[in-house]
């Protein structure tokens, strides 16, 4: 244990080669032990960083991927990531649809259920009503977008209320939380809209639709941004949420 603590405390201080050295030894000589997990996801996120693409897809290769937890939602979009570097599309498209499975699973499981899907422009836009608690942010409505190209990652617009939002000036006192429309993508987030509560509660998804459909066609309506990170996914569990811990 403390030789990983001393792999992940080398990866924050860019320390990457006693990260490697630290990480694969535990990966040689701890078997199939928990820890090796943590250190094959830690090596796979330095070969990332070193541009070696292959190197990322080998790492991930034995960790968990299409299923319901936060890990699996990470890999496969690291994945992806790799794929689309080494120019592997057909590989993107075969992780992308493992991952829309397991997101899928996740918000359409009692109490939450899967209420519509359209296309827009060639995307195809799946919508749940799942409440799902991400930090400070409560989530209400989920879209999750799959792009027209089966290689290309997934995006989200997600309605919600945020429980800091007294603290930046956005609510008047007495007056109920107002919700956000927010885009995601690994890249970037936009806040397409904020809308008023409705008799205290989330606007209707008949309100909420349109403005889906609207931001996906013109790409346009923002009123916040975020600049590129370079993680490979800036925002994985908000581009592919699911419930859970």
């Amino acid at each position: 244990m403390v030789i990983a603590v001393k792999a992940f405390e080398a990866a924050k201080a860019h320390d990457l080669q006693t990260a490697k050295t630290n990480a694969e030894l535990i990966i040689a000589n701890c078997g199939a032990a928990p820890v090796t997990i943590h250190m094959r996801w830690l090596r796979a996120q330095i070969a990332w960083t070193e541009k070696d693409y292959r190197g990322v897809l080998t790492w991930l290769d034995s960790l968990p991927r299409g299923v319901v937890n936060p890990l699996s939602v990470n890999v496969g979009l690291l994945a992806m990531r790799a794929d689309e570097a080494a120019s592997d599309l057909a590989a993107a498209a075969d992780e992308r649809g493992h991952l829309l499975a397991a997101v899928d699973s996740s918000l359409s499981r009692p109490p939450g259920a899967r209420i519509d899907s359209f296309d827009v422009d060639g995307a195809k836009v799946t919508a749940y009503s799942a409440v799902l608690n991400q930090g400070s942010f409560r989530r209400v409505l989920e879209f999750l977008v799959a792009p027209q190209n089966a290689g290309d990652l997934p995006q989200s617009l997600m309605l919600t209320d945020d429980k800091t939002a007294d603290e930046i000036g956005l609510m008047h006192p007495g007056q109920p939380t107002p919700y956000f429309l927010d885009f995601y993508t690994c890249s970037m987030h936009a806040t397409v809209k904020i809308l008023q509560a409705v008799n205290g509660g989330p606007p209707t998804y008949e309100t909420v639709k349109p403005l889906v459909i609207a931001f996906l066609q013109k790409g346009g309506g923002a009123t916040s941004s975020a600049p590129n990170s370079q993680a490979a996914c800036a925002w994985p569990q908000y581009v592919a949420p699911i419930t859970g811990n």
